[in-house]
């Protein structure tokens, strides 16, 4: 048909919840270099395509400090540390559940994600 599309989905990086998670994590993530804003690149997928158009659709999860845990734990970067590296990684985001005021004032938290698809027509 002649039609690319092409979809990633990542934390809504417009949040107080997911800044400060992603941020705990830029720390321990020493081998990505696109840690945040790698997923929102304006891609190009070469002369033989036309003009890229982009779609946001925004949506939810409700976590818990232990099913974000979980979630961090099915991540690369976790997958392939050090068990000490892990623990660290874990750690760092149980800390981020006692100083964030999203986060401690209950047992259940929205974490923000946005959907981004980008379409094109081959020329």
């Amino acid at each position: 048909s002649g039609i690319l599309a092409d979809e990633d989905t990542g934390t809504d990086p417009r949040t107080p919840a997911a800044i400060m998670l992603h941020g705990a994590l830029r720390a321990l993530r020493t081998q990505d270099s696109e840690w945040l804003t790698g997923w929102l690149r304006d891609p190009a997928f070469g002369p033989e395509f036309g003009p890229v158009e982009q779609g946001f659709f925004p949506h939810s999860e409700t976590k818990t400090i232990d099913s974000l845990v979980t979630l961090i734990k099915s991540r690369s970067y976790y997958l392939t540390s050090s068990p000490e590296r892990r623990r660290e990684i874990e750690e760092r985001i149980r800390e981020l559940a006692t100083v964030h005021p999203e986060l401690k004032s209950g047992n259940t938290f929205e974490l923000p994600y946005v959907t981004v698809v980008f379409t094109t027509v081959r020329n």
